[in-house]
């Protein structure tokens, strides 16, 4: 509750925003969330801890309900901020002991609210113009943490949505580089259909851009730390995307034998997919 009367207090801010910069409400009122936010318990933000069954299954259940319903309240309030005081509040929180995880979920979930597309429910904008939509797409894409720090699956399909909207919304080459490699350093994350992203430049014939799929591959390998279970999962991914793209007659030789070869040996496990889709190309 102290949390969510600070952000209340913030947004009270916004509307006599002189006044409360004079006299250092608006930065008290930051320290504050990023304090308070620090030493909270962290169900706050990430629900209940997973339980695997037991007589307290059906109690705990609930209780996780409870915890999702208070962690998605603490994003929904952050993303009510005007953006110039919520990159205040991030930048805050990025100094702070925050966890990344904390900060990349607030952006993307400040992101879904104000930039049509990125979610499945419909974005209360208030951005006008397209541009505006892109200089906000840019500045939460270089906010987002560099490290791989989160462990959920949804987040990783989120980023996703971030890549297909800086790619309609064409934004800076720099930004789309920063964001594909971020997505490719947790590639094993993704699902199958996160990876078939349209080709929306008319510069690409294919149905799928799969220069885009090769240059996430391409990060992804970057890391020489990466286990062989994450290698065998990212295999099995690509083999589906060269089984999708093998029946599309735009496709270039080349541009499916480069997929294809780039795929280390420790990544086949069968290859019963790879043969499949060459024999589908």
């Amino acid at each position: 509750n102290s949390i969510r009367e600070s952000i209340k207090a913030l947004r009270a801010c916004e509307s006599v925003s002189l006044i409360a910069k004079s006299i250092g409400i608006t930065e008290k009122c930051i320290e504050s969330i990023v304090f308070r936010a620090s030493s909270a318990d962290p169900s706050l933000f990430f629900g209940w801890p997973i339980n695997n069954g037991g007589i307290f299954a059906v109690d705990t259940k609930l209780k996780k309900q409870r915890k999702d319903s208070k962690s998605e309240m603490w994003f929904e309030d952050v993303a009510e901020l005007s953006f110039p005081i919520f990159r205040r509040l991030v930048l805050a929180m990025k100094s702070g002991d925050l966890s990344p995880e904390i900060v990349e979920r607030s952006l993307i979930h400040y992101a879904k609210k104000h930039i049509p597309g990125i979610s499945s429910r419909s974005s209360s904008s208030t951005i006008a113009s397209e541009n505006q939509q892109r200089e906000l797409l840019e500045t939460i894409i270089s906010d987002l943490p560099l490290d791989n720090s989160s462990s959920i699956t949804a987040t990783t399909r989120s980023l996703f949505g971030l890549l297909r909207s800086a790619i309609i919304f064409n934004t800076s080459e720099d930004c789309r580089t920063l964001l594909e490699r971020k997505i490719g350093s947790q590639l094993e994350k993704a699902t199958l259909d996160d990876l078939l992203i349209p080709s929306y430049s008319y510069l690409n014939e294919t149905l799928y851009d799969v220069n885009l799929v090769e240059r996430l591959l391409r990060h992804f390998l970057e890391n020489a730390l990466v286990s062989s279970s994450s290698l065998t999962v990212v295999g099995k991914l690509i083999e589906g995307v060269l089984g999708e793209i093998a029946s599309d007659a735009n496709l270039k030789p080349e541009e499916f034998y480069n997929l294809a070869i780039l795929l280390p040996d420790q990544a086949r496990v069968y290859e019963d997919g790879l043969y499949r889709a060459i024999d589908i190309y």
